[in-house]
């Protein structure tokens, strides 16, 4: 019996009302034992008919075995959406992966392919999610911690990274001490996750590109909400944390009207407020855009979706290396009037996003690590260089006729730049500008 069968025998129930109160009477056992059996039979058939212990969970696209972890059981490399390869690519994300059996959820799933240590690394059929939570499922719902990670966009996964000397995502002290669902994730970086092309708009009825990333955390939230319960987890309590250009990401979910009532609390870390100022569509098109296409010599061909598709993982996430440091980022969100409507930042001051509680942080000194990213400047020209490569031309040359006008000192010096004229992504910014929450 199909779920068409079971909704056909509720529209004969509903019809039941005019029946005599006797024939009603003897016809609702029926019907309801009916249902029971094929709401189980439908079960069975996805391999959860029949869980084998308190480590095997049954979701809607089947039954997962976790790893016992010490006091709690993970559920790891769980598929929320398809594998975005061959005609996927760059495609949103598409919802509705089922298996049979039983899933064994003691291993992480790839990572999405990104650079690490010079060499590309990963695996495009990376949209999996993973799940802590303690041995003993919870009398009561628990509150949901999902982890947005870092990393520029291009960079990092739902288990960490090799990078960085070695970082790792484990929900276990924070399920054991915090009372908590801890929850982590993959979605797709750099050029896979977040290029924009007007070939890749024609594709789409929105008639927009980028932003794959940002529709694979919707597509997550989305699969959280149908099962984060099976696991002992409160799909009314969803609280997103991030870091950097994690906490970007969940500034600009905010204001998507995609993920409304999708997650409920939020903590953006050293990402207030400039992470939650994006480009726009035509800017992410003209700038990264342009730049990949013609990178892997796309750009002469007669069909360049196609052409870009036809291209293997290692030589499209080569073509255009993410950066990380005071320059304008490559890869992430963009204005797009779909996914994002508007600047975050200007829907927050207006009070046009989803009003939920929100915990912004900063670390002191923490961008340090990326003022010299220009590399040492030792003398008039090099600074010059330094100076135009992060600020501009123009900003170069008011430094020159400052450095003429007080001596060679470069002490005394203080180049003063209009803030208009330097990139959106080094422009100062009252904290004052995000507004209330609520």
């Amino acid at each position: 019996m199909t779920y068409r069968d079971v909704f056909g025998l509720r529209q004969l129930l509903l019809l039941g009302v005019s029946m005599p109160p006797s024939w009603l009477s003897l016809l609702l056992p029926v019907a309801v034992a009916v249902v029971s059996l094929a709401v189980g039979a439908i079960a069975l058939a996805a391999g959860c008919g029949s869980p084998e212990g308190p480590d095997v969970v049954c979701t809607d696209a089947g039954a997962v075995r976790g790893v016992v972890e010490g006091k709690v059981v993970a559920f790891k490399g769980l598929p929320y959406a398809k594998a975005p390869v061959g005609s996927l690519r760059w495609r949103p994300p598409q919802e509705g992966v089922q298996w049979k059996g039983v899933r064994d959820g003691g291993r992480f799933g790839p990572i999405c392919p990104q650079i690490v240590a010079g060499k590309v690394v990963g695996s495009e059929d990376c949209l999996t999610l993973n799940i802590w939570r303690l041995r003993e499922p919870p009398a009561t719902l628990l509150p949901v911690m999902v982890w947005v990670t870092g990393g520029g966009n291009h960079s990092l996964s739902g288990q960490g990274s090799a990078q960085f000397g070695g970082v790792s995502y484990d929900g276990e002290t924070l399920v054991e001490r915090g009372g908590v669902i801890f929850v982590s994730y993959n979605l797709r970086l750099g050029v896979l996750g977040f290029l924009a092309h007007p070939a890749l708009d024609a594709e789409r009825p929105e008639r927009v590109s980028g932003n794959y990333g940002n529709l694979d955390q919707v597509a997550m939230l989305r699969w959280l909400r149908r099962n984060i319960e099976k696991f002992g987890g409160n799909s009314g309590r969803i609280f997103l944390f991030g870091t950097s250009a994690g906490g970007g990401n969940i500034c600009a979910l905010m204001t998507s009207p995609l993920s409304r009532g999708l997650f409920h609390r939020a903590s953006i870390q050293s990402s207030v407020p400039i992470g939650c100022e994006i480009q726009t569509l035509a800017d992410a098109e003209k700038g990264t855009g342009v730049k990949v296409v013609s990178a892997v010599r796309c750009d002469t061909a007669a069909d360049t979706a196609t052409c870009l598709r036809g291209k293997s993982t290692n030589e499209i996430v080569s073509a255009v290396p993410g950066t990380f440091g005071v320059f304008p980022r490559l890869y992430g969100p963009n204005v797009d009037g779909h996914v994002f409507p508007d600047q975050p930042l200007k829907l927050i001051a207006a009070r046009k996003h989803d009003a939920i509680p929100v915990v912004i942080g900063n670390t002191s000194d923490e961008t340090m690590q990326f003022v010299n990213a220009v590399g040492p400047a030792s003398d008039d020209a090099s600074y010059a260089a330094a100076i135009e490569k992060v600020f501009g031309a123009r900003a170069r040359d008011a430094t020159r006729t400052g450095a003429r006008r007080y001596g060679p000192r470069r002490s005394r010096l203080l180049p003063v730049v209009r803030v208009r004229d330097a990139p959106a992504s080094v422009r100062g910014s009252d904290d004052r500008r995000l507004g209330p929450s609520a």
